[in-house]
């Protein structure tokens, strides 16, 4: 029984030591490396990396973002988490498992009536504070400017904890994928700038302050 008790509070510390606070009290990150066992997004085929192991090919979702990053460059990025708990993947954007759509409600604030617009998505933030910096591009089935109009009023009248963020940035690219962002300026304004490197004729319907 002690061993028990005692291998339950180290689990609890590690968990602990990896808490973040997101924009609505969900404060749960993992880092745990993606394997084959568990769920993989059902948008996604598997295919070999050059070290042999298995992993989930990007989504053109994630793909966008992907771009993005890179064109934000090594000397501003800083440490992320990619997709979301069920194939979380380190330090670069990831697929979302879209068998756990509702969490998009906790992770990138899409309202629960908007989900069922969304099929596809790809996902980073803070690997320390969501509310530092949120990223995701979501497939949308439905009108996207509407969904953009319903995005940033969900954005800003979100109850933040933990701070908040000072920038939001939704944009459209390639017609039905939208980029939902937000984020402190020190994170967002390299973001911003990647985003207009790699996507220049992205249509950026929102960037403004989260509070005014």
């Amino acid at each position: 029984m002690k061993k028990i008790v005692a291998l339950l509070l180290a689990a609890l510390l590690v968990m602990s030591t990896f808490a973040a606070c997101s924009g609505n009290g969900d404060t749960t990150v993992t880092t745990t490396e993606p394997t084959t066992e568990g769920t993989t997004a059902p948008t996604t085929e598997f295919v070999e990396d050059t070290t042999g192991a298995v992993t989930a090919e990007s989504s053109a979702s994630t793909v966008i973002l992907e771009n993005i990053w890179a064109q934000v460059g090594e000397e501003n990025q800083f440490f992320v988490m990619g997709g979301n708990v069920e194939n979380a993947v380190d330090g670069k954007p990831g697929n979302y498992n879209m068998e756990y759509a509702e969490n998009l409600s906790i992770n990138l604030l899409i309202p629960a009536d908007q989900l069922s617009n969304v099929d596809e998505a790809g996902f980073m933030q803070h690997a320390m504070n969501a509310n530092n910096f949120t990223a995701g591009v979501v497939h949308v089935t439905s009108d996207v400017k509407a969904f953009a109009d319903t995005m940033r009023d969900a954005i800003k009248n979100n109850m933040w904890m933990c701070g908040f963020p000072e920038t939001l940035v939704i944009a459209v690219i390639d017609n039905d994928r939208v980029l939902i962002s937000f984020g402190i300026n020190d994170a967002m304004n390299p973001f911003i700038a990647g985003l207009n490197a790699a996507y220049a004729d992205a249509e950026i319907l929102y960037n403004e302050p989260v509070m005014e």
